[in-house]
């Protein structure tokens, strides 16, 4: 309800001003931590990011889905079976098999995909050597606009929803937006807790996180 409630509401001065504000917060925030990092940890995140980007908005994440499910379902069997081909086989033709991630969790599981991918990107960079440069801060600068695009749309409107120059989304960035508010809707029922509270943690997650960077 509240992402229909956001989508109907028409843009303001005050959302423009809002909207510029983050933008040059996001830039300043990732540009110095681009420049803390350096250009090979950043080009490692900037990866992660077209993967996640790419497992969120394509047929890629179902597949990758079913693919976690299948290894999931033959681990357990084979637990269960203590490894018996003979038991194996009676478990799987005589039993109704439960999938790690059932089809009513797929867009949640995405949801929580998108974000594991991107701070792998991130985590993987700590293997990288540090070289700060003028292009480690343009690439952790590119880094924020992406990751605030994905993220700010979707917050409500009382917060910046928006970032300069973001275009009316294609079908494709729709049906990826859907994915992600759907996500968020089946973890906040899982956890009981609303929807924009579980993306806020997101952020205050990956905020601390950063902190922790600049350390």
């Amino acid at each position: 309800m509240w992402a229909l409630w956001l989508q109907q509401q028409p843009p303001t001065e005050v959302d423009a001003w809002k909207s510029t504000f983050t933008l040059l917060l996001l830039l300043a925030v990732f540009g110095y931590l681009g420049w803390r990092r350096g250009l090979a940890r950043e080009v490692a995140v900037l990866g992660a990011i077209f993967l996640a980007q790419l497992v969120r908005s394509s047929s890629l994440g179902p597949k990758v889905i079913n693919y976690i499910n299948n290894i999931y379902l033959m681990v357990s069997i084979a637990i269960r079976a203590r490894f018996s081909l003979t038991r194996i086989m009676e478990i799987v033709s005589q039993e109704n098999l439960t999938p790690l991630i059932p089809p009513e969790r797929t867009e949640a599981a995405l949801f929580i995909l998108f974000f594991l991918i991107l701070f792998l990107g991130y985590a993987v960079g700590r293997f990288l050597p540090v070289q700060p440069s003028p292009m480690a801060i343009v690439v952790g600068m590119l880094n924020g606009y992406l990751i605030g695009s994905t993220v700010l749309p979707l917050l409500p409107r009382t917060l910046p929803a928006t970032l300069p120059g973001q275009q009316i989304p294609e079908p494709q960035r729709e049906e990826a937006a859907r994915v992600m508010s759907e996500g968020m809707r089946q973890l906040s029922d899982l956890l009981g807790i609303q929807p924009v509270h579980v993306l806020l943690l997101v952020v205050a997650v990956f905020l601390i996180w950063a902190v922790l960077e600049l350390r």
